[in-house]
This record gives structure tokens, sequence and C-alpha cells, in this order.
């Protein structure tokens, strides 16, 4: 979250309407050209959902200063749960796993008998894994010294595949940024421009 403002400002999180914390950003000073202009913060929170279906809602308190700005880089939830085959693909990772010399167990359920399970961490070393299958389980053990990014799929079954865009032969058309108006435009370069 990025803010301009002349006085701190708060930014309260919810999740299904509960309460879950709240961050200030400290103000900036824009009268000088050399200052900032915008401060970065951080928000991060462990929470227990109350619900499968869960709703983040943020509210932005200027406190009067009717000239603050506040922008929402991103959000981002990370959830932990059973592992369990509900479509022909499904990729999972557990950072709560990952320490110094830990081995991590995973098991992946509602499996058939063409699942296959890879650690697709490095792109130039993917590995399948290997493991014991019980009761339309897969179960696994491997390395948790970093954090591993796993794919479970139905080898045999709807794999996902790129789709090309058929609209004007899978050409984008050029787009006259400059004919916008009311824009304000931020230009970025590899080399210095002035």
């Amino acid at each position: 979250m990025w803010g301009v403002l002349h006085q701190a400002l708060l930014s309260n999180f919810y999740q299904n309407s509960q309460a879950i914390g709240s961050v200030a950003i400290s103000p900036v000073n824009t009268s000088q050209n050399l200052s900032d202009y915008a401060i970065l913060s951080n928000f991060n929170k462990s929470f227990t959902a109350n619900s499968v279906n869960i709703t983040i809602k943020i509210s932005y308190d200027a406190m009067g200063d009717v000239s603050a700005d506040g922008w929402l880089g991103y959000i981002r939830l990370v959830a932990r749960q059973n592992i369990a085959m509900s479509s022909s693909q499904l990729s999972f990772r557990d950072i709560r796993s990952v320490s110094p010399g830990n081995m991590a167990a995973f098991t992946v359920s509602n499996i058939t008998t063409t699942t296959k399970v890879w650690d697709v961490t490095n792109i130039n070393g993917v590995k399948q894994m290997s493991g014991s299958v019980q009761n339309a389980q897969f179960t696994f053990n491997a390395s948790a010294d970093t954090l591993h990014e796993y794919i479970a799929f139905d080898s045999q079954n709807n794999l996902l595949a790129p789709e090309f865009i058929k609209e004007n032969n899978g050409q984008v058309a050029n787009q006259n940024l400059h004919g916008l108006k009311d824009l304000d435009f931020c230009n970025y370069s590899a080399i210095p421009i002035f």
C-alpha cells in the first residue's frame, strides 16, 4: 500500500466483516522537489478464516486530509488446506514446512491411477516425485530446506494448454495511449533520458 499524505493515515483490514488489523502510513512532504512522493507499507497478518468464502475489505481513513491519496499495490492470500484433486491439475506448496534440514510429507487425495506429481521449482530441472499410493491418496516426502512448488496432474485427462488468440489473427491492435485525456504518465527507460 502506498500513500501521498500530509499527516499519518490508517488503513483497516477486515475478513468477512471481522477486523484483522490495521497499518499506519507515515506522512510525506511533497512541497520539496526532492522529497519522497509516497511511502510503502506492508501488512502481514495470519488469521483463521471464519468461512470457506473469504471477503477482504479495506477501509482507508485519511483522518480529515482531503488531499491525501492512497494506492493498493496488491493483496495476496496464502491459505493452508488439504491437498485434494478436484480438477485435472493442481499446484501446491507449503511455506510453513520450510526450515533448514527439514523434511516434509505431502499427501494428495482424490487421485486416479494416472495422477503424477512433479516438483516444478526449477523449470529446467523438473522431477517426478516418487511415493506410495493407498486408498486414492499419493504420499511423498521431500526436502523442505527451501520452498518447493509442486504440480499434481492427471496425465491422461484434460491437460491445460496455451490457447491462440483468434481475434485479428493473434495480433494486438496499436493503442494510442497519448490520445487518452486527463492521465498522468510515468515513463521508464533503461538509460537516463535527462
